[in-house]
């Protein structure tokens, strides 16, 4: 009966102490573009960077920046005296590990970025504004820690014993 529960539990275990259910999205790959209102033009210098990585564009109007770090997304657009912004879409993909949670953390842009998360796809989009300054959104990137599979393992095998130890003890009464 213990075995049944050892093996799953020790591939649980095996997974989350060899490094495979990383705790952040440091070392993968993402993809992500910028594209303004009603151009299909990606205007990142990247198209795809390693994490930690920035994504960046900048003309005299305004500089917009997606920091990426292992757990984080940082949105900046910074916007020149006398300018505006036009609106823009941001996307962005990760290859070996989809997104899967996107928590909205802080954000000074007005109005407001929307968001969404889509099959692992980020999509954060603004609609501009005519007001020069500095604009800024930070993202939590959550993704299952090591620490939590542990604990899940644990649990399963604590289980398994506890389930062994009562077989145990009725056959020794049922035969005693």
């Amino acid at each position: 009966m213990r075995a049944r529960y050892l093996i799953p539990t020790a591939l649980i275990l095996a997974l989350a102490h060899a490094g495979i259910a990383r705790a952040d999205y440091t070392g993968q790959t993402i993809d992500g573009s910028l594209e303004f209102s009603g151009l299909t033009t990606n205007f990142f210098t990247l198209s795809s960077l390693t994490a930690p990585g920035t994504f960046s564009y900048s003309d005299s109007s305004n500089t917009d920046t997606a920091v990426f770090t292992g757990t984080t997304l940082t949105i900046t657009d910074i916007i020149a005296p006398a300018a505006n912004s036009a609106g823009w879409s941001m996307t962005f993909t990760a290859s070996a590990k989809p997104f899967t949670t996107l928590s909205l953390l802080s954000t000074s842009f007005l109005p407001k970025v929307t968001t969404s998360l889509t099959a692992g796809t980020i999509t954060v989009s603004w609609a501009g504004t005519a007001t020069s300054g500095t604009y800024q959104a930070v993202f939590g990137l959550t993704v299952p820690e090591p620490a939590t599979l542990t604990l899940l393992a644990t649990g399963v095998l604590g289980l398994a014993l506890a389930r062994g130890r009562r077989a145990a003890s009725r056959s020794l009464v049922a035969g005693g």
